[in-house]
């Protein structure tokens, strides 16, 4: 099972800008940040942009830095609280072109390197950075938010009045008895 894409995208061709490097900015709209927020299971997003340098490292390369900077609303899960947070999220990300596959050269195996991440697409549309904003703050988010000074109950010892009877101890009794 796969999970659902955002619904965010923006699609950009490095081959076709002309430098091999460029700049780009990411901003949204509010039914974007709708979309976002519903996608990322959150009440809202507040604000999200990114400033993103693509360089192309070949042809059939192209590298994306940059950060996004955002400002979401998440509920606090000491608190249940709604409150929002503010990231600012570093991105690097490589997209390589996928490769024409020949149907006869096909042999059914494929080599994989578990230890190197794997690039992103670039496919005939180009590179979406709109996926690669969602897909970053989604990583970023807190498992478990936590409100700025929200803290968890604390629990009181018990005391012997606060204490339920031992049910063993009637037993405890008839052992000694002669």
């Amino acid at each position: 099972m796969t999970a659902p894409e955002p619904e965010f995208h923006r699609w950009i061709d490095p081959a076709g800008r002309g430098a091999p490097n460029a700049g780009h900015d990411v901003s949204t709209t509010e039914a974007e940040r709708a979309a976002i927020a519903r996608w990322l299971d959150v009440p809202s997003v507040k604000a999200l942009s990114a400033a993103l340098d693509i360089r192309r490292s070949g042809s059939a390369e192209a590298e994306v830095t940059g950060a996004i900077k955002a400002e979401v609303e998440l509920i606090c899960g000491v608190s249940l609280d709604p409150f929002v947070q503010s990231f600012e999220i570093p991105v690097e990300a490589i997209f390589r072109r996928v490769p024409a596959r020949d149907a006869d050269s096909d042999d059914g195996e494929m080599e994989f390197d578990l230890e190197a991440d794997e690039p992103r697409p670039w496919t005939q549309h180009g590179i979406d950075l709109g996926a690669l904003v969602a897909e970053e703050l989604s990583l970023a988010l807190p498992d478990f938010p936590r409100k700025p000074g929200a803290e968890l109950p604390v629990e009181l010892p018990e005391t012997a009045e606060d204490k339920p009877p031992n049910p063993f101890a009637i037993l405890k009794g008839l052992a000694e008895k002669p």
